[in-house]
């Protein structure tokens, strides 16, 4: 996942979620990862290629909306698995160690 950094203060930003069918989303399983891909295909996706799912770039996101829509709230009220919610990172410059 990526996340913005924030600043000291705190920035708030929109956090959406959206669970989705698994069986719609999959890819070929000939597609092996492990050996077929780098960071920047799993954020971008291959080209031409149904890879990190089969969905078209930008899904959900990708809709036209009706003009009654005016929020992200909106957008997903219809939908049961999307969520938005309004959160704040802080950056706090501190390296916390894995144990």
């Amino acid at each position: 996942m990526l996340v913005p950094k924030g600043d000291q203060f705190g920035v708030e930003y929109d956090l959406f979620a959206m669970l989705s069918d698994h069986e719609q989303d999959r890819v070929n399983p000939l597609f092996d990862e492990r050996t077929d891909c780098n960071d920047a295909h799993s954020f971008c996706g291959l080209r031409d290629r149904t890879y990190p799912d089969a969905r078209n770039m930008g899904f959900p996101l990708d809709r036209r909306v009706a003009n009654t829509v005016r929020s992200f709230q909106d957008f997903v009220a219809p939908y049961q698995n999307m969520r938005v919610a309004t959160i704040k990172i802080r950056f706090t410059n501190t390296v916390v160690a894995r144990t």
